[in-house]
């Protein structure tokens, strides 16, 4: 729009350069001309009275400004433990501002039409759609898209500006394409990874022996010391730094192992017993090294630089300790990962034989068919006998990876049925050569029921493998627990002995005699209990870490009772060792006898199937049947202790036999399996106002834990029969709660999803992004036009 403000005029002329207007007067003196324009051009003005015509012109030029396509600056970032979860960070630019932004993907390649019929769109949201330039963060998560190995996804960005002439002019970010690794990719990685956790385990084995072996010199080095000397300091800062470097490689296999396990789990289906087994597994890495050891190494740090050689030496000990137990559980996850790994080879082993059954089977009916192309025929035959040949290697493989093994599985020679079926399809091939389709397919039926009779061979090696295992671990299993209650027994007739043993007594070099047979049993437990360990994967480490302490007690306990004989004072010291190994004695019992069930439970599934009751008759567990089992154990408890006071013992004094203990052992042993199943029903009872909420479920397994510690402890005293009538009355008040809550409206719950999207500061400077933002939107003013708010921005942009 033109305004022109003259004097003495009574027209104005405005050319074009293909048009020309004569303008009249809008107001006294004042023309408007009023025009739209896309491109740049040219014009004169004249002006007119009645009486004359102004024959000097004024020229102008016309520059258009076009609305320019707006810009779009990406950066991706991957999840560094789960591929599935992609960050994005970007910054979009325009001259005049936005309308959207989208972010857009498809199927390019999949199996399924559905997927790839349409594109999908997701609105990311803008910090700013006024401003001229504005970034975004935005996380894709793919889970939910249900992608299937080998799969591909092309996604990308797509910026609108707010043109509102022309309509919104878009810009695309590049295209990015996500593949999903194929099963050939998945299982290469997978045998990649395999061997890259063995050898990390392999070497941090040999590392924590070098320690141990350096810990053990600088031990015998203290010894002889009365000060720590500087040399002495930077030899104990060195073995630190070695362990701290031991620690970071052990978390990088843990985390590496973690991000294998998600990738095919992501990707392929898995046996649901190999994927417990597999969790298991990645449980026992979390748990090599535990926080008090980290703990202690820390503690280590701060005694270094204080030299104080009597508490460092002691922390040394532990260390030492500490170091044997990482040492035997890299050697037990060692043996437990190779186990599992031949398990999962086998089990692919037997899934790639039936597929391939299936494959030349139909195979074999179609080469039947009249109109069967003999060349199609052929070419699938071909790939057919290369597929089984690739099989032959993984049966290979798989042999290899169980003579490895320290406890090699008993498997059948499997060799002639895998040449005959080679021969089979090999005969096939050359009757298809022939053109002979319908001569082929016996032979071609021939190796499938020859690839059905071994895929039934492995399955019942398998299966033998798994029962006659279970069988021969929990008899192991059995025969320790029966060793070690024996152990317990003896420790405790020693403990009664040396009560009554005066200072000086001869008796004192008998008593370390037996203190040392019985060290010398413990030895042979641990190495019995260490070597099933590795085949058992519920026997949890701190089992293998209270044999340990067993040991080390027993160790301390023989060298008190040496000096105890020229010392007296030191027989408190050497009875407070004893106690310490009984106490660990009850625990391993105790733990024993939790595997045991446990491993009984798992027979069970196995035997009777899934969808099995494996007690039946008995449901979930409930306060009315607790609260009469606890009863039953109640008198138990009253009648141990009437049988001590008769005996002329203290309420607080140890049982005087070995069957006292027994019972005493059993009763513990009750008391935790009601404990147990106070806690499944405390899981199944939700947050709640009164006597029968969870809170309440609690502190009656508080309750039940202190007289378990009571019982293991040989300690009955008033104050434990009084907490058992706490605990009938607790049960009673939650009967009554259950009752209670049968009359209450039901209401159906629903599970929540856990989504794990982190803040992207993880990945980008997130924050400093943003508050540059803000301090941007501050400065700028709104009133400069969009030369210099460009100008500005730019400006800003170039801080940092």
């Amino acid at each position: 729009t033109w305004h022109f403000n003259t004097l003495n005029t009574e027209k104005m002329i405005v050319s074009f350069v293909d048009t020309t207007y004569t303008l009249k007067e809008t107001l006294k003196n004042k023309f408007t001309l009023s025009g739209r324009f896309f491109t740049n051009t040219s014009y004169s003005v004249k002006s007119k009275n009645a009486t004359h015509i102004n024959k000097d012109s004024l020229l102008y030029t016309l520059s258009i400004i076009p609305d320019l396509y707006p810009s779009i600056d990406l950066e991706e970032r991957s999840d560094s433990l789960n591929n599935r979860l992609i960050y994005f960070r970007g910054n979009v630019t325009d001259d005049y501002g936005f309308k959207q932004l989208k972010f857009v993907y498809r199927f390019t390649s999949s199996k399924d039409s559905n997927k790839t019929a349409k594109a999908n769109e997701e609105q990311v949201l803008l910090s700013s759609k006024n401003e001229l330039q504005a970034s975004f963060f935005h996380v894709w998560n793919l889970s939910p898209l249900d992608i299937k190995a080998g799969e591909e996804i092309e996604y990308y960005f797509e910026i609108f500006d707010n043109d509102g002439i022309h309509g919104s002019k878009s810009t695309k970010s590049k295209i990015q394409v996500f593949k999903a690794p194929s099963l050939e990719e998945l299982k290469k990685k997978k045998e990649h990874d395999n061997l890259l956790t063995k050898n990390t385990i392999e070497q941090s084995v040999i590392e924590a022996k070098k320690l141990q072996k350096d810990l053990e010199n600088l031990q015998k080095k203290l010894v002889d010391k009365k000060r720590l000397s500087w040399e002495d300091k930077k030899q104990m800062e060195e073995l630190l730094t070695r362990q701290k470097e031991l620690e970071k490689e052990l978390q990088k296999m843990q985390s590496e192992n973690k991000k294998s396990l998600n990738e095919q789990m992501e990707y392929t289906e898995m046996d649901k017993r190999l994927l417990e087994k597999q969790q298991q597994l990645q449980k026992m890495f979390e748990d090599i090294m535990t926080d008090e050891m980290k703990e202690l190494f820390r503690q280590m740090e701060e005694m270094v630089q204080q030299l104080d050689k009597e508490k460092l030496q002691e922390m040394t000990e532990k260390m030492e300790l500490t170091n044997k137990d990482i040492e035997k559980e890299l050697d037990r996850t060692l043996e437990i990962f190779k186990q599992l790994e031949f398990e999962q080879k086998l089990q692919e082993n037997i899934n790639k034989l039936d597929q391939l059954k299936e494959q030349q089977e139909k195979l074999a009916e179609k080469s039947l068919e009249k109109d069967a192309d003999p060349e199609a025929l052929k070419i699938e035959q071909e790939s057919l006998n290369k597929a089984f040949s690739e099989l032959q290697k993984d049966m290979d493989d798989m042999k290899k990876k169980n003579e490895e093994l320290q406890f090699p599985n008993d498997l059948d020679d499997t060799k002639n049925e895998e040449n005959e079926i080679a021969k089979d399809m090999q005969k096939s091939s050359e009757e298809l050569n022939k053109n002979a389709p319908k001569k082929a397919s016996p032979n071609q039926k021939s190796a499938s029921e020859g690839m059905k009779s071994l895929s039934d061979k492995l399955k019942e090696m398998q299966e033998e493998m798994q029962t006659e295992g279970n069988t021969e671990d929990m008899q192991a299993m059995r025969h320790l627990l029966e060793h070690l209650l024996q152990l317990s027994f003896e420790q405790e007739d020693l403990m009664l002995q040396l009560a009554s043993v005066e200072n000086r007594d001869p008796k004192f070099v008998g008593l370390t005699q037996k203190q040392k047979k019985i060290k010398d049993d413990a030895a042979m437990i641990e190495d019995s209990l260490f070597a099933l360990s590795k085949r058992v994967m519920e026997i949890s480490s701190i089992v293998n870490r209270e044999m340990a302490a067993i040991n080390q007690n027993m160790e301390y306990a023989i060298g008190l009772l040496n000096e105890t004989y020229t010392n007296i004072h030191k027989k408190p010291l050497a009875t407070s060792r004893q106690q310490l190994i009984m106490t660990s004695l009850n625990n391993l019992a105790v733990l024993f006898d939790e595997i045991i069930q446990q491993m009984q439970q798992q027979m069970a599934e196995q035997k009777f199937g899934k969808g099995a009751c494996n007690k039946p008759g008995k449901g979930n567990p409930s306060p009315a049947s607790m609260r009469q089992m606890q009863e039953q154990l109640n008198k138990q408890i009253e009648q141990m202790k009437q049988s001590m006071e008769k005996g002329g013992k203290t309420p607080g004094a140890l049982g005087s036999s070995g069957k006292m203990s027994m019972q005493l052992a059993k009763m513990a042993a009750e008391q935790e399996a009601l404990r147990n199943e106070l806690k499944k029903l405390s899981d199944q009872i939700s947050e709640e106002k009164g006597n029968g909420g969870k809170q309440h479920m609690e502190r009656l397994q508080e309750l039940m834990e202190q007289t378990e510690t009571d019982l293991v402890n040989r300690r009955i005293t008033q104050e434990t029969i009084n907490r058992q009538q706490e605990i009938i009355t607790r049960l009673l008040e939650s009967e009554k709660a259950e009752r209670e809550r049968e009359f209450d409206e039901k209401r159906e719950s629903k599970e929540g999803k856990s989504e794990n999207f982190r803040n992207p500061f993880d990945f980008f400077e997130y924050n400093d992004m943003k508050k540059r933002e803000a301090e941007l939107l501050k400065t700028v003013p709104l009133s400069l036009n969009s030369f210099y708010k460009n100008k500005v921005n730019e400006y800003f942009n170039s801080l940092k």
